[in-house]
């Protein structure tokens, strides 16, 4: 039940926006939550051709162990399908980008400081299940927020 709360809204977005105001296509950014949940409802859903999700996730497998609940490696969902298969089904067709943003310090959650050959490692497999784009931005700082850095990213 708690995972309605974070699918349902943006998807009702989606319908409006392609249904009512006549939208061709799609993008989804967020950061932290909101960047978990840019990572999780674009991989659900392939009308959302584009997603920036920020400080939102990193593979189970790096254990990390900070984020909110519902972004736990232990919750059930996780168990299903893991961070690394909602890249994959984020990117998945050819007409369909994710563009994963993490800071390098971020005090809160999903850091990429030591962790860059790691990253590059998932980004290579992930880019050989797709028929899409899948691509991790490092930025600098040491905030949990949308930098200057990031929105530079978003915005190209």
């Amino acid at each position: 039940p708690v995972m309605r709360f974070f699918l349902e809204p943006p998807v009702l977005a989606v319908n409006f926006a392609l249904g009512r105001l006549g939208y061709k296509h799609i993008a989804m950014t967020g950061l932290s939550g909101g960047g978990w949940t840019a990572t999780l409802v674009p991989a659900l859903d392939p009308r959302i051709s584009l997603s920036m999700p920020v400080a939102g996730s990193i593979p189970c497998d790096f254990a990390h162990t900070s984020g909110d609940l519902e972004q736990l490696c232990s919750q059930p969902w996780a168990q299903i399908a893991n961070y690394t298969s909602l890249y994959v089904l984020a990117a998945l067709e050819p007409s369909r980008v994710a563009l994963q943003i993490l800071h390098e310090g971020d005090p809160c959650c999903f850091h990429a400081c030591h962790r860059h050959e790691r990253i590059a490692t998932y980004n290579a497999w992930v880019s050989t299940q797709t028929a899409g784009l899948f691509s991790t931005n490092v930025t600098g700082g040491n905030k949990h927020n949308v930098t200057k850095a990031d929105r530079s990213v978003i915005e190209s």
